[in-house]
């Protein structure tokens, strides 16, 4: 009977982490997570099956926690007033902090490595479930204007952009106080317009 040893499986994850997070998923094999982990390629095979499988079992434990998180907020009260929507991108903009707080490495990994991995594009999975409450908020603003928006379209590319936004914030500066100012300003740009004018006409 093989005995795994928790041990040795922190020292493989530790250096496929960096590998994945310097290089990606596509240029990174077996044989160089063996080496940068000083053992042989047959032993990491004794705790991953595969590359996809060392990387899923990396990386999906905080893809699914974010998705789950930004999913319970979506299911949360309408954005009806400037008061909720504030609060509902407080939570956002928090979900997006303490996770790079958490596992700032991972977190780089699932926004530019995983190219050519099972886990497809990251940043729009998260940016098209943040488009379903988007989409909502304009079919309500629709609902005030002579002319309409073609709102599954326009939340579409609002929150692609927003996400991506939030993520060169993350990476651009040092502290969770600039990051939080700006991501929170950013976001009012992408709601903004819509709460003030549904607001007005209530």
């Amino acid at each position: 009977m093989q005995v795994l040893k928790e041990s040795i499986r922190e020292r493989i994850d530790q250096s496929a982490i960096e590998l994945f997070r310097s290089h990606g998923f596509e240029k990174v094999s077996m044989r160089k997570i063996a080496a940068a982990s000083h053992m042989t390629v047959g032993n990491i095979y004794r705790y991953y099956d595969s590359k996809d499988h060392l990387f899923e079992s990396l990386v999906m434990p905080t893809f699914n926690k974010i998705k789950g998180l930004v999913s319970d907020e979506i299911t949360k009260e309408f954005i009806d007033t400037p008061e909720r929507n504030a609060l509902f991108v407080k939570r956002i903009i928090d979900i997006f902090l303490d996770i790079h707080e958490k596992d700032e490495a991972v977190l780089d990994i699932l926004i530019n490595s995983c190219e050519g991995s099972s886990i497809d594009s990251p940043a729009v999975v998260i940016s098209n479930m943040l488009a379903i409450r988007m989409e909502s908020l304009i079919d309500r603003y629709n609902k005030k204007q002579k002319y309409k928006i073609d709102s599954n379209f326009m939340a579409s590319i609002l929150c692609e952009s927003l996400v991506d936004n939030f993520i060169k914030t993350l990476f651009r500066f040092d502290n969770n106080d600039q990051r939080r100012m700006h991501m929170y300003h950013l976001t009012q740009v992408y709601t903004g317009m819509f709460i003030s004018k549904i607001v007005e006409s209530e």
